[in-house]
């Protein structure tokens, strides 16, 4: 994969800010494939585009973006949005996951999911902000998976 380093011991991926206040799976998304933010936002279509220069969220479907972009991924979800805890936390199976997260459980109070990458030693990658909220902070609603480069 692309992310480990030359002995495949490390993880190593830049981080990405997001650029609009909708933009963070956008960012999520150049941080895999290893691009600039605006390479991604210019490759949505012009709808999502106009959506996201407007301050919508511009539904933005990450799993679909990343496979027509040669990146094998998956979604996991769990039983319910939870609290990541020793009881739930996804054992890091591949090198870098995508989590949608959020600061409730209660869907009627959640706007918006944020997305944020997760390395498999639970490295926080938060496009939004230098300094991350911890795991155990966040509710976490579904996991991506990329599995390959």
């Amino acid at each position: 994969m692309a992310w480990l380093d030359r002995d495949r011991s490390s993880v190593l991926i830049a981080r990405v800010a997001q650029k609009d206040e909708w933009g963070c799976a956008i960012a999520c998304a150049a941080m895999v494939l290893g691009v600039a933010y605006d390479d991604v936002a210019m490759d949505l279509p012009e709808k999502q585009r106009a959506r996201l220069i407007a301050g919508e969220p511009p539904r933005f479907n990450l799993e679909t973006y990343l496979q027509s972009h040669g990146i094998a991924c998956s979604m996991r979800w769990p039983d319910r949005p939870v609290r990541v805890d020793p009881a739930w936390r996804p054992q890091p199976r591949t090198a870098v996951s995508v989590y949608s997260t959020s600061r409730s459980c209660d869907l009627e109070s959640v706007i918006a999911l944020h997305a944020i990458v997760v390395l498999p030693d639970g490295t926080i990658i938060d496009p939004n902000t230098t300094s991350p909220a911890a795991l155990a902070e966040l509710v976490v609603w579904h996991v991506l998976e990329v599995t390959s480069s």
